[in-house]
């Protein structure tokens, strides 16, 4: 008995420190996990970048668009080109904000550009503006699909870093919490379809 109360609290000690390490590595595989599923976040958007620009030089190659559109997407692009998404950027609500405004301005510009179609048959017809229009479809949906998989994770990582007690090992070790994508403003209003069909 006097035995076991000697080692008593070095086997306390190794147990924390397993517990400790245990924790740590958990903790960096779930903020991992957040860090990868962000990086297909980004390599959606530079596919929706890529198709735009492939859009503006196909309608490039038509004598009569409109030329305050390519103006428009160029100034989209620009926008979000300038805009650098870092680690640190994935922490601050008001930064993410910020660059899904940015997001959307894009996307504005893209369909700008997809409804030049109408005005012009020839480029409706075009088979190059029509592929480009549907990779441009199935991207929103990949965008949408490695968003949702990100606000998955980052509630995984929330979770474990707010509970207790590995609440204690986050601090320690500088793994904060992440933010949510979250819809844009007034995207739970439905559009108003007979002003759309108006213009």
């Amino acid at each position: 008995m006097d035995q076991l109360k000697k080692f008593l609290p070095w086997i306390v000690i190794g147990l924390l420190v397993i517990w400790v390490i245990s924790g740590q590595r958990s903790l960096v595989s779930i903020d991992e996990s957040v860090n990868e599923q962000w990086s297909q976040v980004e390599t959606q958007y530079q596919r929706r970048l890529d198709l735009l620009n492939n859009l503006v030089a196909v309608v490039k190659n038509y004598k009569a668009y409109e030329g305050d559109i390519i103006v428009k997407v160029t100034e989209a692009r620009a926008s979000v080109g300038s805009f650098k998404l870092t680690p640190e950027v994935l922490k601050d609500p008001e930064a993410m904000k910020r660059f899904e405004q940015s997001q959307n301005i894009l996307i504005g510009a893209m369909k700008s550009i997809i409804s030049v179609q109408e005005n012009y048959p020839n480029l409706k017809a075009d088979k190059q503006f029509e592929k480009l229009g549907d990779e441009v479809a199935g991207t929103e949906n990949r965008i949408n699909r490695a968003r949702q998989n990100y606000n998955t994770s980052v509630k995984e990582l929330n979770s474990t870093v707010r509970r207790f007690p590995k609440s204690i090992l986050a601090s320690i070790f500088g793994i904060k919490e992440r933010v949510y994508f979250k819809a844009s403003e007034g995207a739970q209003n439905a559009p108003d379809l007979d002003a759309k069909f108006k213009d």
